[in-house]
This record gives C-alpha cells, structure tokens and sequence, in this order.
C-alpha cells in the first residue's frame, strides 16, 4: 500500500522533479521485504535519512500516521528477533504492543474531543455541506444536500456518543480480550467509512490493518490464542499504556469544531484567446493538500476567519457562528473575529510556482495522462469538479483569477451566500 501510494503519484510540480530515483528506490526495497523481512528495516530508514521524517516527499497524513508507526514497530520487533533469536522471541508481547499502539493512535483524539466539551457543541453534519461547497458530492443537487444534512442532523448525539465510545473507549480494548478487540476493529472500519461518506477524506491504510487483523482473529488462528491466553496484568497494562500514547507516539489530535460555513478558493485562467475555464485542483496533486486545506487565505489582504475545511477551533465563534439565523448575521461574525492572514512571502512564492506550472505543457499533461491516472493511489481526499469547462493545457494562460466561496448551512438550506474575485496575476506569456 505504502509503495503504490508513494510511487504512482505523477510529476512533482512543487520541486519541478519526476523523482524517478527515488520511485525506483522505493518499488525495489519493497520487493526486496516481500523477498525477505528483513529488509523492512532500510525500508523504513530510508525516509527518515534522506527526508528527515518527511514520509517519501507525499503530504498525506492519512498514510504517514497509524501504518507507518505498525512499520516501525514491526521493524523494532524483527532486530529484536535477530537478536534474541527464535526461543526467546515471544510473539505474545510484540501482539500486546501491536494492538497499543493501534488503539493508542485513536485515543488521543477521544481525549481531545472530551476536552473541547465536544458532546455538547460539536455537528458532525456539518462536515457534509461544508465538503460538498469544496467538491465533495459534487454530482448531487444543493437541494438532496440540503435534505440529507437535515436528515443526518436528527442522529448528532448518537454519531459524537459512538465516536467518544470508540476513540476514548479504546484504552479498554482488553476488558474481553478477543470480543472487545473486534468490537473496536469492526467499529474503527465503519467510523472510517462514515467519515469518508461525510468528507471525502480516506484512510484507506487504516482501515487496511483493521481489516487484516479482524481476518486473523476470524481464521483464529495465532492472534486468536495469545489473546485468549492474556491475564488481568496484561488488561491493566493495557490500559496505561493507552492512556500514556498522547506522550510516548505522539500523535496528532484530531478534535475540533464543524462550521456551518466553509471557505472554499476557485481558480478561473484566462487564455491568450481570452477565453475563461477553471483549473481543478487535483493537477497539483500529490502537493494539492495544500490547495484545499489552507484555503488561500494568505493571499487575502482582508479580513477572514479561521476556518478550513469547515473546521474551527475557538468555542466562542463556533457559537456565534451556530446561532447566527442569516447571511447578514454571518457577515457579522466574520467582521468580529475575522482576521487578516495576507502573507507577502507566501503569495510571492505562490505567484512563481502557478506561473511556471500553468504554461508548463509537458508536466501539465503529464498530470492528466491516463495511464498515470489508471495506475495512481486514490489522493487522500477526493473531490468532484461539477464545471464543464475545465483547463486542458492546450493555451497559453495570461491570467488568473482566484474566486472565494462562501457555503452556508443554516439548519435548513445549504446555500452560496458570497462569491466574489479576491486575487488577480498577470502571467508572461512569452
């Protein structure tokens, strides 16, 4: 999985390079561990000497997080096996580490969710409209988007009650052994889904160890018996350890605040000809991360709120927002606690690299080749482009207009209430 993703992307238009050495490195050392185990452990050195942790040069956090930590680990157990040998290998420890750290990986977030006061202020929901404004869905009407967020809106606090459960109820992933282990595995796979039903956004390699582990507890087969045969010390431990994984792994929290608004940045070019179309997003892809969850805010010498992909992390404008009943009301808001985030450096950089991109014919095609397309790992967060007009690379562009987008969901309609040109760039034609 790790080797599709991190060899199948096109062009690197962020550093100009195909990268090929590196794609060649990476397919040989992963035959070379499917030859042998043992060469999993260069494998995972690799991005760690010459990226200095920066996973294969691809911005993609689902990959980067659980799986490449399961790696990690099981290179750690296969020196120690080298070492120690055999006989003295004990299986039954390196699966007690193995389920840590996965359930380890989720109850950061839980704890992060009971800290924000998250039962009593989050609308999960809003994930849905606030996705749809950046792509989401795209080929459903705003009415059917409408009707289902109204609809989903209804099952809120059992959907945040089930979450809790899971993220934070892990630390008990022992209490039953084998029952409570695939009580959260199966629970883990349909969150993910949810997820990717509400926002696009797929941890595919997660769900892929789940799916795995589930399939060796269901042959019963090794994973079944040192299950069965942990004690009440193991279940304990289990429980510190768990508890203590925000500071031994380290891992990201994911625990915010859903917006009922989202800002979304549309990117209109205008050709020699003067004719107008729309660049998708997706053609700076594997770096288009950047194009979706940062929202260009740099690039407006105005005032803007802090939200991205709907999420919003103060308490104070999450209520305002919420209770607002109005466009007018949200404009209000924004004025309130709207901040200027315009960067100078930031938009220069960013004027360099799409003018160089843009009229650069050859990578720009090579992004929409179909055999790159036919072989590629699904992006980490898909997104439908609903215009019909689209950039083909087939002109010159002259000039770019970014529009801002702003989506509203009110509790009953999902609706456009701002649309307007916030950045302008004259590109050289010659």
């Amino acid at each position: 999985m790790l080797c599709w993703i991190h060899v199948s992307y096109p062009h690197l238009y962020f550093i100009d390079e195909s990268v090929i050495l590196e794609r060649i490195c990476i397919a040989v050392l992963t035959g070379l561990v499917l030859w042998r185990p043992f060469f999993l452990i260069p494998f995972l050195l690799y991005p760690i000497i010459f990226h200095f942790g920066e996973p294969f040069l691809v911005n993609n956090w689902s990959v980067t997080e659980m799986p490449m930590r399961l790696l990690i680990l099981f290179g750690a157990q296969l020196i120690l096996f080298l070492i120690v040998g055999k006989l003295r290998w004990d299986i039954g420890a390196f699966i007690f580490l193995l389920f840590g750290v996965l359930m380890g990986n989720y109850f950061p977030a839980g704890l992060g969710k009971l800290l924000l006061g998250w039962l009593s202020r989050y609308h999960l929901y809003l994930f849905l409209p606030g996705m749809y404004a950046d792509g989401w869905m795209g080929f459903l009407s705003e009415e059917t988007i409408s009707q289902t967020t109204r609809f989903l809106a209804k099952f809120n606090m059992p959907f945040k009650v089930i979450a809790i459960l899971l993220e934070f109820g892990c630390i008990f992933f022992l209490i039953r052994k084998v029952k409570s282990i695939t009580f959260f595995l199966i629970g883990f796979v349909l969150f993910h889904f949810v997820v990717f039903l509400l926002t696009g956004i797929g941890f595919l390699p997660w769900v892929l160890v789940e799916l795995i582990l589930l399939y060796g507890f269901y042959k019963k087969n090794v994973l079944h018996k040192v299950v069965k045969n942990y004690t009440k010390w193991h279940i304990i431990l289990s429980i510190f350890m768990v508890v203590g994984s925000p500071v031994w792994l380290m891992c990201s929290v994911y625990a915010w605040y859903e917006s009922p608004i989202n800002y979304v940045y549309e990117f209109e070019v205008e050709d020699e000809f003067g004719d107008t179309s729309y660049v998708p997003t997706e053609l700076f892809w594997p770096k288009y991360f950047e194009f979706h969850r940062y929202n260009f805010h740099y690039l407006r010498n105005k005032q803007t709120l802090n939200i991205s992909w709907v999420t919003v992390g103060e308490k104070e404008l999450l209520h305002d927002l919420i209770t607002s009943k109005s466009a007018e009301e949200i404009f209000a808001v924004e004025h309130k606690y709207g901040g200027n985030k315009f960067n100078q450096n930031l938009s220069s950089d960013f004027d360099t690299y799409f003018s160089k991109f843009i009229n650069d014919r050859d990578t720009y095609k090579l992004r929409k080749n179909p055999w790159l397309t036919g072989i590629s790992a699904p992006p980490q967060r898909i997104s439908m482009n609903n215009k019909d007009n689209l950039y083909q690379g087939n002109t010159k562009i002259v000039k770019l207009t970014i529009h801002q987008k702003l989506s509203y969901f009110d509790g009953e309609t999902y609706q456009i209430i701002r649309e307007r040109p916030v950045y302008y760039l004259n590109i050289n034609s010659e």
